[in-house]
């Protein structure tokens, strides 16, 4: 399954069945307010009722998020809700500012009772794309509105993008469920991008950046990152000057790098784009987009 004109017809949705979408607990039914200090950018939860007590942001998000929800993670994350919930609240402590401008857009999404989606398929394996465990739940937990007319889930904009894991080795195939959402986003975003054969590498790698480094799936955030002015060789197992399954191929530029990565979703290659420090996945073909003159 390709992506045809007629997809472009109103139907730019998600593969709906990868996703479970359950409605937030409206704020009215838990007694919180938000109050925004500026200051500190420290985000206080407390009742409504004297004395007022503090609740923290984690203690609000397993109020208002579906238990289905935060069941699905902390399995995908192997380990048990008490231990999740706990990882939560370190993630949380260590990078405040980083996660409350999004904390304050769930919250007032929950308060008109939205519906948030969040994937059911490979759950385990997209948390290992993002760094924390509140950086995962708050890029792949999405509104449901999301799902449609992009062709991938789209994170709540404020999800703080420092999150991704821009280390890491990412790989696709055509028996993966998110396949044709990936290829499919990929494909209609490079089709709008008019510039990019024209514009600088400076200016690609920011334009780059704005357009896909919004969706929530790991592999299209890689994509994004795969946009340098110049790489360089970071397999463990060295490069060669073509690609290859079971080898390691570096580009000459970006506007390579995006020709043979369309090429491989046209031709539903198995591969990967490496971004950091690996050896090549045998029978995958492996993209070295690791940017030039970052090696130690």
């Amino acid at each position: 399954m390709g992506l045809s004109a007629s997809k472009f017809n109103g139907t730019e949705h998600a593969t709906l069945a990868n996703y479970a979408c359950r409605p937030l607990t409206p704020t009215s039914s838990v007694p919180v307010l938000v109050t925004w200090t500026e200051w500190s950018k420290t985000s206080v939860l407390v009742t409504t009722n004297e004395p007022y007590r503090q609740i923290s942001w984690v203690r609000y998000l397993l109020q208002t998020l579906p238990s289905e929800l935060v069941d699905d993670f902390a399995a995908a994350s192997n380990t048990t809700l008490k231990w999740y919930t706990e990882g939560l609240y370190i993630s949380y402590e260590a990078n405040k500012e980083a996660f409350n401008d999004v904390l304050l857009d769930l919250h007032d999404y929950s308060r008109y009772s939205g519906q948030v989606c969040w994937p059911k398929a490979k759950l385990n394996e997209l948390v290992s794309g993002y760094h924390t465990k509140m950086g995962a739940l708050l890029h792949l937990v999405v509104p449901k509105r999301s799902l449609f007319g992009n062709w991938s889930a789209i994170s709540f904009p404020s999800a703080p993008r420092d999150q991704f894991m821009d280390t890491s080795t990412y790989c696709m195939s055509l028996t993966d469920p998110y396949f044709h959402d990936i290829e499919a986003a990929i494909t209609w975003q490079m089709s709008k991008w008019y510039s990019f054969k024209t514009q600088s590498a400076a200016s690609n790698m920011n334009a780059a950046e704005n357009i896909f480094m919004p969706y929530s799936h790991p592999f299209i955030k890689a994509f994004a990152k795969s946009f340098q002015e110049g790489y360089e060789c970071s397999s463990t197992a060295g490069c060669v000057s073509w690609p290859v399954r079971g080898e390691t191929w570096i580009p000459k530029d970006m506007w390579k790098m995006h020709e043979t990565i369309a090429e491989l979703l046209r031709r539903r290659s198995d591969f990967c784009i490496m971004l950091g420090h690996q050896g090549p996945r045998d029978k995958f073909i492996t993209v070295n987009t690791y940017a030039k003159g970052t090696w130690p």
